[in-house]
């Protein structure tokens, strides 16, 4: 018997297992019906879909008034990892939507393809509204909405091959990418984070992040010994520039990247120490009032139980009350 109770319970998980990843997709999109359940996706890349935690991906059809399209999703373990699985899966020709230039792109065969916390989807045949993609997303599993890494935001815009960025979050996307940087030169397990860019020079700009910028300087050394590699270190920021024919140019490229230290000063204003200082004296009141009325409650309980003792004592008489007899007679 707890056999086959451990067999029953076994099945019970992989069915909830696979109905999780093939779950994601809601049953109705903007008015639109699935009309058919969703399949499955595979990634080709088992080393990548591995760094990233691709936890399932699936597709599906729908149809509703005047308008039949595909929605392909993909569930990462964290907006980062879905950030990169976006660079690295979009088009190379898509271009990037006027309102969310970083985020969604428009791709030459009609879709639609965007990332949003640690989602992908690709529409195919129908562009969604930012109302409708508010609501899709509403009812999505596992929604991950922590904040991106700024790391993309330090690459120079002049000259950058559009959709050439790719996020570096591990040896499985660095081999990929990069393979002329070795896993151990990046150093992941000090808290590595990189990304690179194509220039239209035919250089490659390789920023990593480290925790601190002692680090940081341990690395460049390590990116010197690369061939024909521009070097240099700002603040946890370790950048080089490979494959320039130009080393004027590599120098130029690499003189626009400056790490920029950012303080958040997070100062009340009056308006705010006025309402909290009049909560104060709202809260102090309102305890000062329930301890009175808790005090008046318990006086009038107890005159209640002294009458009704007296009321049924059955011609006993009532205990005597305790004199200390202090007088001076």
């Amino acid at each position: 018997m707890p056999r086959a109770v451990a067999v029953l319970l076994s099945l019970t998980l992989a069915v909830g297992w696979a109905a999780d990843r093939l779950s994601t997709l809601p049953p109705e999109i903007a008015g639109a019906k699935q009309v058919a359940p969703a399949t499955p996706l595979t990634y080709p890349d088992q080393a990548l879909a591995s760094e990233w935690g691709l936890e399932g991906a699936e597709t599906a059809s729908y149809a509703g008034p005047g308008r039949k399209f595909q929605v392909s999703v993909w569930r990462l373990k964290d907006p980062t990892a879905a950030f990169a699985f976006f660079e690295a899966s979009r088009d190379p020709k898509a271009k990037p939507d006027p309102e969310h230039k970083k985020t969604v792109v428009d791709e030459p065969n009609g879709a639609r393809f965007l990332t949003r916390g640690n989602y992908c989807l690709r529409f195919t045949g129908w562009a969604p509204k930012p109302a409708e993609l508010d609501n899709l997303f509403h009812v999505l599993p596992k929604l991950d909405q922590a904040s991106l890494p700024n790391l993309m935001a330090y690459f120079p815009v002049e000259g950058r091959v559009p959709n050439s960025e790719r996020l570096i979050i591990g040896p499985a996307s660095l081999d990929r990418f990069e393979s002329r940087i070795t896993p151990a030169m990046a150093a992941f397990s000090m808290g590595a984070e990189g990304g690179l860019a194509q220039y239209a020079g035919g250089e490659t700009l390789t920023i990593f992040n480290y925790p601190t910028p002692q680090i940081a300087r341990e690395r460049v050394e390590e990116f010197r010994k690369l061939p024909g590699a521009v070097v240099k270190r700002s603040g946890p920021l370790a950048i080089a520039v490979l494959g320039s024919t130009d080393p004027s140019a590599a120098e130029r490229l690499l003189a626009k990247v400056e790490y920029k230290a950012t303080l958040t000063w997070n100062e009340g204003t009056p308006d705010v120490e006025v309402r909290r200082g009049a909560n104060f004296l709202l809260g102090a009141f309102t305890l000062a009032g329930l301890v009175i009325l808790m005090c008046a409650g318990a006086g009038v309980a107890f005159g209640l139980i002294r009458v009704t003792r007296g009321r049924t004592a059955k011609g006993e008489e009532e205990a005597p009350m305790i004199r200390l007899g202090l007088d001076n007679s």
